[in-house]
């Protein structure tokens, strides 16, 4: 039997995703890409965009694992706040689905990939790139995020 594990990059502006099958012999990727809204509608919108486009993803992939960043708090609270509403609504639809959810930092994501949690963007998408047999580096730089937190929950959950 297969599982489906759904990586996500959090976010309500660009919202990373990644669809990751693990199988007896390994893992596949079966979607990678990122979810946008556009700036100039009310924010609750754009959650409720957000919220369509993952249930949508949930539905036609039945994915078993959430697998999503941590947040990074930076030096703009506000749009950490925001970026947090967007997880918190993520998190409840998987949640509702049945999915566990499982989270990685960054840092945490680079090291287990790379080998070094400083890692520039690059280097990740060059390592995902050779690791899953991708025939571009996978950009943009939200869906290659949710990519690498897909893979090392698969990895992980052997």
């Amino acid at each position: 039997m297969s599982h489906i594990f759904l990586g996500i990059d959090p976010g309500y502006a660009t919202c990373g995703f990644a669809l990751v099958e693990k199988t007896k012999s390994g893992f596949s990727v079966l979607n990678y890409g990122v979810i946008t809204t556009e700036k100039n509608i009310l924010f609750a919108d754009r959650l409720c965009l957000l919220a369509d486009d993952i249930s949508e993803i949930i539905k036609k992939y039945s994915p078993s694992v959430l697998a999503i960043e941590k947040l990074f708090w930076g030096a703009n609270v506000d749009n950490a706040i925001r970026v947090a509403e967007a997880r918190g609504v993520i998190e409840m639809l998987c949640r509702k689905s049945g999915m566990k959810i499982v989270e990685y930092a960054p840092t945490e994501v680079k090291s287990k990939l790379v080998g070094h949690g400083k890692a520039p963007k690059f280097q990740l998408q060059n390592m995902l790139q050779m690791r899953l047999g991708l025939s571009e580096i996978p950009q943009p730089d939200d869906a290659a995020d949710a990519l690498a937190i897909a893979v090392i929950a698969v990895e992980e959950s052997s």
